[in-house]
């Protein structure tokens, strides 16, 4: 019976390329370390992913699933009331929530707001001498080592299904639908699926029936699942038997449960539109403009800027808008804030966001911050050094800390190293848009050395900038640099892998 024994399972590390793995391992081989809390001096607290520090495999392999809890920025350009915006978001989302302790404009919402028998779990791997059994995924404790997805086992029956968890105990085994890795990746972060990304599906299943989706990992070419996987090379629209189902259940990744929406037929015929509805904790799709879905890390890096009313902010890479949209709250819709968007179509999006957020005086504009070629309400690009007082520079990365993931055939050692030198460009260009004394934030969602504090060092040494205490601190957020002024967020917590550095111009 699909369920019992123990399962083979992959990790992380069965998926990355080895020179990158072994580069992650190398930089991050001192987490768990005790760090310092800037709030008060001389004090120590773990980091959070650092009680009895688990291994690193361990710690990376919480990429593997989503943070357990959910964020909601309360927009004050559209609520000033935070006790509204909660009572507004727990009818949105139909659950409760808290605001943040530390961060007044931060509600909290646990993924699993109840326990029981058939709360998801994810299962411990054997490898290395570790102990078969299950570690509950629950508010307790962010330092709970994950070494593996559970496979072999069923997905979970609760009554909020979460993508990507899987229990032992769970009885629900419905008909399957496998997708590729890509469209798997984005149904575990929240969407629907969509006909162009189902590849295989059991015989028999009718539209409006519920269905059990699951996604195959693509393993690195050189690794040892590549021979274990190769007979699970679905040809697309074919049909899962009984032996393939054991076999996904084995080695594939439960991405949750859903109705289908589309005749098979259809599905494989025309391969357009939602073809799957998929359940989840938490719709964020439809919010009011009084609440902004954004990781919590995110929401911080706004506050560390600190924009004031008045200013002349520059966002250099603001699509979506979400942060755009923080800091023009920050700012009361006062100054000149302007965001720069390198992709034509993703700046109209944030046009019309930050309409709908309250923010209609930002200054959206298409061009490439790296280069001279815009111009603003202050004037062109090239006659505008040192008139900014606040630079931000959220640089494009290879998102090595966002979770769930589960392909990483995109990014290598190379590519990493070409990413932390197409960063450098952004950090020089900001400092040179930034008056003296003015400040810069740098940011990203990668959990590389090169991209976060390797590019922290360089800045220090190449350009006129001083490192500044990145606060506010967020408690468990790992501060191992330069006398811990940086701030580096843990995938084993409760966040998405980030980073934040803030920088001063000298004088």
């Amino acid at each position: 019976m699909v369920g019992e024994g123990r399962g083979v399972g992959f990790t992380v590390k069965d998926l990355l390329c080895p020179e990158l793995y072994d580069a992650l391992a190398s930089s991050t081989h001192d987490i768990g370390t005790t760090i310092t809390v800037a709030s008060s001096p001389g004090r120590t607290t773990p980091a959070a992913c650092a009680s009895s520090p688990p291994s690193f495999d361990s710690q990376i392999n919480h990429l593997l699933v989503p943070p357990r809890i959910v964020t909601l920025r309360v927009n004050r350009l559209r609520c000033p009331d935070t006790a509204v915006a909660l009572a507004e978001a727990e009818k949105c989302l139909g659950a409760k929530g808290y605001v943040h302790p530390a961060f007044a404009d931060i509600l909290v919402f646990p993924r699993f707001q109840t326990l029981s028998a058939n709360q998801p779990r994810v299962t411990s791997c054997t490898e290395h001498g570790e102990p078969s059994g299950s570690f509950q995924v629950g508010p307790s404790s962010a330092d709970t080592p994950v070494p593996s997805i559970p496979h072999g086992s069923t997905p979970d029956t609760s009554d909020s299904p979460l993508s990507g968890y899987h229990s032992r105990t769970g009885a629900f085994r419905g008909p399957m639908v496998v997708v590729g890795p890509q469209c798997g990746q984005s149904v575990l972060r929240g969407s629907h699926v969509f006909a162009p990304g189902i590849l295989a599906a059991e015989r028999g299943i009718r539209e409006g029936a519920e269905v059990s989706v699951w996604a195959l990992p693509r393993p690195f070419r050189g690794g040892d699942l590549v021979a274990c996987m190769r007979p699970l090379k679905f040809l697309r629209g074919a049909y899962i038997g009984e032996k393939d189902r054991e076999a996904v259940e084995r080695w594939g990744v439960f991405c949750g449960r859903g109705r289908l929406v589309q005749p098979l037929k259809e599905v494989f015929m025309h391969s357009k539109g939602q073809a799957i509805c998929m359940q989840s904790a938490f719709d964020l799709s439809d919010l009011p403009a009084s609440l902004v879905a954004q990781q919590l890390p995110s929401c911080l890096v706004g506050l560390v800027l600190s924009p004031q009313p008045g200013e002349h902010v520059l966002d250099m890479c603001a699509a979506p808008g979400h942060k755009t949209a923080h800091l023009a709250s920050l700012m009361r819709n006062t100054g000149v804030l302007v965001a720069l968007e390198r992709s034509k179509k993703r700046a109209e999006d944030m046009l019309s966001l930050l309409a709908r957020l309250g923010a209609p005086r930002v200054e959206c504009i298409h061009a490439d911050s790296t280069k001279d070629m815009w111009h603003c309400s202050l004037g062109e690009a090239s006659q505008l050094k040192s008139r900014f007082d606040k630079v931000l520079a959220d640089v494009p990365c290879t998102g090595l800390g966002l979770r769930p993931r589960i392909v990483f055939d995109d990014v290598d050692a190379r590519s990493v190293k070409a990413a932390a030198l197409y960063q450098r460009q952004f950090l020089s260009k900001g400092t040179e848009l930034l008056r003296p004394g003015g400040i810069l934030v740098y940011s990203t969602c990668s959990i590389s050395w090169e991209e976060n504090e390797g590019n922290v060092e360089w800045a220090l040494k190449k350009l006129p900038l001083d490192l500044e205490p990145a606060e506010p601190f967020y408690a468990a957020a790992e501060r191992r640099h330069e006398g811990s002024k940086v701030q580096r967020f843990c995938v084993a917590g409760d966040t998405i892998g980030f980073f934040i550095a803030k920088f001063k111009r000298r004088s």
